[in-house]
């Protein structure tokens, strides 16, 4: 007897739509959206909608780098709402 769910160490090509927005992070529709736009590759067996592993490293790859800011801090001796207020900190 076969074990169909039988896990194998053959690298990935492709996530189901589920497995992809876990990896990724995008839910069910934006990624159905990110399919149409094109940004993503998708390929069907069957009814399942397969997204290519190529096509989400290299959309993963090129997503714009996050911009975090350093919170601007106040000394303790001010009193509060007065940050910015002629003075440069």
């Amino acid at each position: 007897m076969h074990n169909r769910r039988h896990k194998t160490s053959l690298p990935r090509r492709a996530h189901t739509v589920r497995e992809f927005g876990a990896v990724y992070g995008p839910g069910r529709s934006k990624t159905y959206d990110l399919i149409a736009e094109g940004a993503l590759t998708a390929v069907k067996v069957g009814t399942r909608t397969f997204i290519t592993a190529e096509s989400a490293e290299i959309w993963f790859a090129n997503l714009p780098r996050a911009s975090i800011h350093k919170k601007q801090v106040v000394a303790r001796n001010e009193p509060r709402g007065m940050a910015g207020h002629g003075e440069v900190l």
